[in-house]
């Protein structure tokens, strides 16, 4: 140990430095190269002395930079009438943005943070996305490069006072408008069916239209129904407020309910809840109103419309009357739902009401005694009815009965066709009802061959047991090698276990094919690529994303705008895959399961803003979480909604929440048949043969199935 010490000691550590030859760059640095310099400039309003600031504004910029040397003019992007405070709406500035994405712009001029935004986050976000790309924005009145060391800090000190100036300046004209309206004092809207507003503000009755206005009045008070009065005005040929053939209940409705016929005027209907998000929500008692009585001509009556809103209130009225005097001892319920009129509370006799019951802050639809709902236990202690479990206990005893007695889903069908048709209040499609219609008649006479042939319990289907029996029978017939051609491999979202006592029947099902026999699986998009580890043999798992990537780009979309959406988390890899696939931009949703079968969207991480997007999902059943989806990115912005998914589904009110929903496209393959009638309109069906026949040949000929997952692999 002695020694090691002494030997130690008696090293000797040289150190050489060995010195930077290359100094690092630092982004300031690109200020001093030739530039491709642009200009943005924004007014928000559309005043005239705004306007000539936005002209000075222009022609300033456009000179200086073409007058400045080692400067190459690349434009000026001018918004003008638009608020600071969000981007969604300002077209010019999101256009100058991509085109610095797309390496045309060096350096932006800008008046001042406040012109750049007035939102402090939206500010510091489009500010590091640019200084990423080496994209400098220069603030002329605070004297500010983005892309030096340190301006983050002031930037934000200046947005934030520029937000606050925002915020600042939309109470004080809220405040203003509220001190006017307080005296009577509001301006007539622009557009209103019935009335013109003229230049100096003064307004008038539009004759003709008041008239119509009169007519729907007096037609309603007469006894009409909505569908009587559209019915009544389309035989006549005129025309709607928007200039359009045919009117909407909506409007209808508007016009009856709207207080501004009668001569008065009701402020604050709705409010900006925040001068940043610009979100509208509709006033219930968060902000003062004001009734303003007389304050433009009437066209109809005080007293008129008066009668229509209590004749309203009586057509549509949800609760009893009160006074217990029919013979349930309730007054007459509306049946808005189903079982609304005919399930009856087995103590008291009174009407059963479907309520949203919440506990625990869960929401549950439950049905409940309307003298309980009314008076509690003490009036009536009838027990409270799941919905779920209500129905269920129905279709058994349907079932039940109609296995005795088939003409029982005879009448059936017959009551649901009348209760379509008796539904419909004149804005639906009458082509999409003779689809409804005739849907539920092939749904129900299956049901009634199923009845006949006394197999009524048997709902399962037998594509898996028919699969298990083909295998065993090449296993007996000693068959060396059975390879299954699964498309859409059934039971795969039962994956985990997300509850206790759930099966794991994605498990299971692999299990039985294994001892079936079958040597080999080829499938499709998998719900979760895991489940290839529940086989103990070779599993083959395609992805249709090659298919949905050669539609999308013979169909001519301009791929710079396109961006592909993943509908959740799980699903982003996949989405990546297709973005690749087509050189595009990514969006990635979030979404949580609040029950069973539901779903909500949480986040969306990316921008879609101006955007054509791509869903892509693995598969679509209700369609209620896929239509959320939708709606959320129309609400961010998107300009066009195209989806697409391998497995159609399409449970229960799938068909029927495409047609309505905000989506241009459904794309989905055909390892799901999607009846002949349904694919018109939004839904289009692709074949998955081509790819399953290069997969099967591959396997026959022991060749490589790999060449298929090559994500340059086409078809």
């Amino acid at each position: 140990m002695q020694s090691m010490q002494t030997a130690s000691q008696s090293l000797n550590k040289n150190v050489r430095v060995i010195p930077a030859t290359k100094p690092l760059a630092k982004p300031e640095d690109t200020l001093s190269r030739p530039l491709r310099v642009a200009a943005y400039c924004r007014v928000s309003t559309e005043m005239e002395e705004q306007l000539n600031s936005y002209a000075v504004q222009t022609s300033h910029y456009t000179e200086k930079i073409k007058s400045t040397p080692n400067w190459e003019f690349a434009g000026v992007f001018a918004d003008k009438g638009i608020s600071g405070t969000g981007v969604k709406n300002r077209d010019e500035f999101n256009r100058m943005i991509r085109y610095c994405k797309r390496g045309r712009i060096d350096m932006i001029l800008t008046k001042s943070v406040s012109r750049f935004a007035r939102n402090t986050l939206d500010c510091i976000k489009y500010i590091r996305t640019l200084k990423e790309i080496g994209v400098d924005v220069y603030f002329e009145e605070q004297g500010i490069h983005s892309i030096k060391a340190g301006s983050e800090f002031l930037i934000s000190i200046f947005g934030s006072q520029a937000q606050a100036e925002s915020e600042n300046l939309s109470a004080n004209i809220r405040w203003g408008k509220d001190k006017a309206a307080a005296q009577g004092k509001v301006a007539f809207p622009a557009k209103l069916y019935g009335y013109r507003r003229n230049p100096d503000g003064t307004v008038e009755i539009v004759p003709h239209q008041a008239a119509v206005v009169r007519r729907i009045y007096d037609a309603y008070l007469d006894g009409d129904t909505i569908l009587d009065i559209i019915k009544s005005l389309a035989a006549d040929e005129i025309l709607s407020p928007d200039r359009k053939e045919k009117w909407h209940k909506n409007t209808i409705i508007g016009i009856l309910t709207n207080e501004k016929y009668a001569g008065d005027y009701l402020t604050n209907k709705t409010f900006c809840a925040d001068c940043l998000t610009k979100k509208v929500l509709r006033n219930n008692g968060e902000r003062v109103q004001y009734y303003i009585e007389d304050h433009h001509p009437a066209i109809i009556p005080r007293e008129i419309f008066l009668k229509a809103q209590e004749e309203m209130a009586r057509r549509t009225s949800l609760e009893p009357k009160g006074d217990f005097s029919s013979a349930t001892g309730v007054g007459k319920y509306r049946s808005q739902y189903l079982l609304s009129e005919i399930l009856i509370c087995g103590d008291c006799g009174a009407r059963y009401k479907r309520v949203n019951w919440y506990r625990n802050g869960k929401r549950k639809v439950v049905w409940r005694c309307i003298n309980r709902v009314q008076g509690g236990p003490e009036r009536c202690s009838s027990p409270t009815i799941e919905e779920q479990h209500l129905h269920a206990a129905i279709m058994q005893a349907v079932m039940r009965l109609a296995k005795q007695d088939t003409d029982v889903l005879h009448i059936l069908k017959e009551q649901i066709r009348a209760g379509i048709l008796g539904g419909d209040d004149g804005t639906g499609d009458i082509e999409a009802l003779q689809q409804r219609i005739a849907l539920i008649d092939t749904e129900i006479d299956a049901k009634i061959s199923s009845v006949t042939a006394d197999n009524i319990e048997d709902y399962d289907d037998k594509a898996i047991m028919e699969l298990l029996i083909m295998a065993d029978a090449a296993k007996r017939a000693s068959a060396r090698t059975v390879s299954a051609v699964v498309p859409c491999y059934g039971y795969a979202r039962q994956d985990r276990k997300a509850a206790a006592r759930e099966p794991i029947t994605a498990k299971l099902v692999a299990n039985l094919m294994t001892v079936a026999g079958i040597t080999r699986v080829i499938t499709i998009d998998l719900h979760q690529g895991q489940i290839q580890g529940f086989f103990d043999n070779p599993v083959d798992h395609l992805t249709a994303l090659p298919i949905f990537a050669d539609y999308f780009r013979k169909k001519g979309l301009d791929m710079e705008r396109v961006c592909v959406v993943s509908p959740d988390v799980g699903r982003a890899k996949a989405a990546k895959k297709l973005s690749d696939m087509l050189g595009t931009d990514l969006a990635i949703m979030h979404k949580g399961r609040p029950e069973h079968n539901k779903a909500e969207i949480t986040a969306l991480i990316g921008n879609v803003d101006g955007k054509i997007c791509i869903v892509n999902d693995d598969m679509i059943d209700t369609a209620g979480t896929l239509c959320a989806a939708v709606a959320t990115l129309k609400e961010k912005g998107a300009e066009k909604v195209y989806v697409c998914a391998s497995h159609p589904v399409f449970s229960g009110p799938a068909y029927d929440r495409l047609e309505k929903s905000q989506i241009d496209e459904v794309v989905v393959c055909n390892t799901i048949h999607v009846p002949q009638e349904r694919q018109t309109g939004k839904i289009t069906v692709i074949s998955v043969a081509p790819l399953l026949a290069r997969a099967i040949r591959n396997v026959y000929n022991n060749g490589s199935v790999a060449e298929l997952f090559d994500p340059e692999f086409m078809l």
